[in-house]
């Protein structure tokens, strides 16, 4: 059986919000799921997505990331 994990980061204009730049983001998505034991599988980005997320009125680039457990070698 194989486990998955789906995360979402979504591109934020930081000069109304004080959050992480979107690459921070990704990047802290990716080692913590590393350090969970997944891999990165697959990745759809916005411009691939039929929908993008609407955040104060804006359509707002997200990305989806799909993650897959790395296997214990037997």
């Amino acid at each position: 059986m194989v486990d998955y994990v789906v995360r979402q980061v979504v591109e934020r204009d930081t000069s109304y919000v004080k959050a992480p730049s979107y690459a921070e983001q990704m990047e802290a998505v990716l080692n913590e799921q590393a350090d969970a034991g997944y891999r990165l599988h697959t990745i759809l980005t916005s411009d691939r997505l039929s929908q993008n997320i609407s955040f104060n009125g804006k359509t707002q680039p997200k990305t989806i990331l799909i993650f897959e457990k790395v296997k214990e070698k037997e």
